[in-house]
């Protein structure tokens, strides 16, 4: 196994890891790193679900309504 290999499973693990501790903002951007090094169609589960989970934790912005 090469060193880059081991470095894509790291980035999956500590998106997994935080994934688990409630950051799955953070756990996204490990998730792409990842990815960016080579697919891995686990990672890419992952990563999605990990979105999804960012996004519905994301307050919504308020729309900015602006006087004709």
């Amino acid at each position: 196994m090469t060193a880059t290999e081991r470095y894509r499973i790291g980035l999956f693990e500590y998106g997994n890891y935080l994934a688990s501790r409630g950051k799955a903002c953070r756990a996204v951007e490990q998730y792409a790193l990842s990815l960016q090094i080579g697919y891995d169609p686990k990672v890419e589960q992952a990563a999605i679900a990990a979105s999804a989970a960012c996004e519905a934790g994301q307050p919504k912005p308020t729309p900015t309504v602006t006087a004709p």
